[in-house]
């Protein structure tokens, strides 16, 4: 697994870490507009795999009523990353 880093993209660089398997294909999948998702977002923690993801949003805790809530936002980012 190596580490990925966009020159272009520094801020991006300083806040998330990218590893993978296929740095060429990780980078074409994320594209400034994807990075962009990532940014506005920085305290989430992404991880993709096959043909999943997962999504963790550290010190945040969960009521049952607000899972409908967190369903929606993980479906959106899924929208904004296709």
């Amino acid at each position: 697994v190596e580490g990925v880093e966009f020159p272009e993209d520094p801020e991006f660089n300083s806040i998330h870490m990218v590893r993978g398997e296929s740095p060429k294909a990780i980078r074409e999948f994320l594209n400034s507009k994807r990075r962009k998702i990532f940014m506005r977002r920085a305290f989430m923690y992404f991880e993709g795999f096959e043909d999943g993801f997962i999504i963790d949003e550290p010190r945040v805790y969960l009521k049952a009523t607000d899972l409908k809530d967190h369903v929606d936002q993980s479906l959106w980012i899924l929208n904004e990353l296709l």
